[in-house]
């Protein structure tokens, strides 16, 4: 993956500046793949709503089934795929 407009990760960022303001406190982001057209906007927007500690930038990785079983929650926020 990549971080492009249509894989949505814009979306996946403003939801947890959601779920901070409404209380929720224990959580993270982990967003993983290859830097895209949206990289800069994501990691400005991140800084902006104060998420730093939150969302968690990765590179491509190749374990992510591993990954996926790890977490609490998957999500797939892309608004064309």
């Amino acid at each position: 993956g990549r971080h492009d407009f249509q894989k949505g990760q814009l979306v996946m960022v403003r939801a947890a500046a959601l779920l901070q303001q409404r209380g929720v406190r224990q959580f993270e982001v982990h967003l993983a793949g290859r830097d895209g057209s949206q990289t800069p906007l994501l990691r400005q927007e991140v800084e902006r709503l104060g998420l730093s500690r939150i969302v968690i930038f990765h590179a491509y990785r190749h374990d992510i089934p591993e990954w996926l079983q790890s977490g609490d929650a998957f999500l797939f926020p892309s608004v064309i795929e």
